[in-house]
C-alpha cells in the first residue's frame, strides 16, 4: 500500500467558524495534555503515527506559510521514512495530483490518501488495515464495483450505516449494507463518497483527479464541483477506530443537535515528552498528574470537562502503537483493578454516543430527519433556501456598506 501525504501547513483555519473555535477553546485552553499545539507539530505527530506500518512506497508533499516549518517537517519525515519521496510543495489542482499518481496506475496499489495533516493512526496493532484490504479485494472481485475503505470518522460512520443507529440518513443518503463481517460493514453507495479519509485504488484516484483538470483541488471534497459522482461504489466501514481527526468531531453541531461533543469523542493530544522519547504514564489513578499522560479506564470524565477527569479512558494495551517506543516510564496504581474493555464508560461513548436512545426515539429522529431532507430537496424547500440566502447576502451587504460609510466619515473629521 502506498502512503501519500499531500498537504499544506498553516495555523489559520481554512474557514472561520466562531462556534467551533469556541467549542475547541473549551478543550484546548486548559493546561493539560489537551493544550493547544502548532500545526507543524500535529503534522509531525501524524507522520510518526504511520511510521511503524508497512508501506510499498511513501510520498510526502508539503508546503506551508512558514518555510522553516516545512523544512522541519520534511527533515523529520526523512528520519521516519528514509526511502520516501519528499517534496517541499503540495498539489492544488486535479492535474498536479494526477501527475503524482500516474506512475502507479499500472500496478494500481491501494493508496492511503492524506491531503490533510491531522488524522493520525491511533490503532494499537500495526497490521490493522490488512484484514480491511483483504476484504476490499474480495468485494472488488465479487461485485465488480469501485471500492473505498474509510479509515477515519469512526463514530460518525459506524452510527450511520444501519437503520438502528442515530445518524442513519443524516447526510441525506440511506446506504445499503451488502454484507457484514467481524471487522467491517460492506456498504453500497449510490454516489462516490468524497470525504478525504479513504484508502482508494491508485487508478481510481488518478482518474478522479485527472477529470478535474486545472481546476483547484486540495482535497477530494473539492471534486464534487467538477465531476459526476453519481455512480455506484462500495465503501468498507470498519467496526473499530483506526484514525481520528486531531480536533475531534465537534463540527457535527452544524448538522445535528445532539452532536459529537468533546466529552463523547475527545480531540487528540500530543503526549508530554513525545518528541523526546520521554512519555511518562500514570495508569489507574483518580488523581490527575500534570506533565504525565493520565490513563484511567474507570474514569467517567476527561480532564477538560472535570478536574477529576483523565486524559484517556482506555486499557493500557489499547494505547496507540506508535507511542510504545517513546514511553520512558509507566506507574500503575497498585490498587487499580483493570476492567473489561466492553465495560469502559468512555470507550462505549466513542463507539455509540447515543446508546441510551430507545428504539422508538431513534425511529422518530430518523423519520423526522428524512422528512426534513425531503422538504429541503423539494421545489418549495429550494425556493425558501434561496430566499434566505438572498436576504442574508443583502443584510451582509447593507452592514458592510454602513460600516464603510462610518469609516469614511471618521477619516473626514
Amino acid at each position: 500500500m502506498l502512503l501519500y501525504f499531500d498537504t499544506y501547513l498553516t495555523d489559520i483555519p481554512r474557514s472561520a467558524n466562531r462556534k467551533l473555535e469556541y467549542l475547541l477553546a473549551n478543550v484546548r485552553r486548559v493546561n493539560t495534555s489537551y493544550c493547544l499545539q502548532r500545526k507543524v507539530d500535529i503534522f509531525k505527530y501524524t507522520l510518526a503515527s504511520f511510521a511503524p506500518l508497512s508501506w510499498s512506497n511513501v510520498i510526502i508533499n508539503v508546503d506551508g506559510i512558514n518555510q522553516s516549518e516545512v523544512t522541519d517537517s520534511l527533515n523529520f519525515a526523512k528520519l521516519l521514512f528514509p526511502a520516501a519521496q519528499l517534496t517541499p510543495s503540495r498539489s492544488d489542482t486535479g492535474f498536479k495530483y494526477s501527475n503524482v499518481l500516474s506512475k502507479y496506475t499500472l500496478k494500481n496499489p491501494w493508496v492511503f490518501f492524506l491531503p490533510h495533516n491531522d488524522h493520525p493512526f491511533i490503532g494499537s496493532e500495526v497490521n490493522a488495515f490488512e484484514k480491511l484490504v483483504t476484504l476490499a479485494e474480495e468485494v472488488e472481485a465479487r461485485f465488480n464495483l469501485p471500492v473505498l475503505i474509510l479509515y477515519s470518522h469512526f463514530t460518525e460512520s459506524v452510527n450511520s450505516v444501519t437503520s438502528d443507529r442515530f445518524l442513519y440518513g443524516f447526510t441525506g443518503e440511506y446506504p445499503k449494507v451488502m454484507l457484514e463481517t467481524d471487522d467491517a460493514f460492506v456498504v453500497l453507495r449510490e454516489e462516490i463518497p468524497l470525504l478525504s479519509t479513504h484508502i482508494i485504488r491508485a487508478r481510481q484516484l488518478h482518474d478522479l483527479m485527472f477529470d478535474a483538470g486545472e481546476n483547484r483541488v486540495i482535497t477530494t471534497e473539492c471534486l464534487g464541483k467538477y465531476l459526476n459522482i453519481k455512480y455506484k461504489c462500495i465503501q468498507i466501514v470498519p467496526k473499530a477506530e483506526y484514525c481520528r481527526h486531531y480536533d475531534g468531531y465537534m463540527h457535527t453541531y452544524s448538522v445535528i443537535n445532539d452532536y459529537v461533543s468533546a466529552d463523547r469523542v475527545p480531540p487528540l493530544f500530543i503526549p508530554n515528552g513525545f518528541f523526546e522519547n520521554n512519555i511518562r504514564i500514570k495508569y489507574g489513578y483518580d488523581t490527575y498528574f500534570f506533565n504525565y499522560t493520565n490513563i484511567n479506564p474507570q474514569s467517567e470524565n476527561y480532564i477538560f470537562s472535570n478536574n477529576c477527569g483523565t486524559d484517556l479512558g482506555v486499557l493500557l494495551s489499547n494505547i496507540p502503537f506508535f507511542w510504545k517506543d517513546r514511553i520512558s516510564y509507566i506507574d500503575i496504581n497498585p490498587l487499580f483493578i483493570e476492567p473489561k474493555f466492553e465495560t469502559i464508560y468512555l470507550a462505549k461513548k466513542i463507539i455509540n454516543p447515543w446508546e441510551k436512545y430507545s428504539n422508538l426515539r431513534l425511529k422518530i429522529h430518523i423519520y423526522l430527519r428524512r422528512c426534513h431532507i425531503l422538504f429541503q430537496r423539494s421545489a418549495l424547500g429550494i425556493f425558501i433556501s434561496r430566499i434566505k440566502f438572498a436576504c442574508q447576502k443583502n443584510i451582509a451587504y447593507l452592514f458592510l456598506r454602513s460600516f464603510y460609510r462610518k469609516i469614511i466619515q471618521y477619516r473626514s473629521h
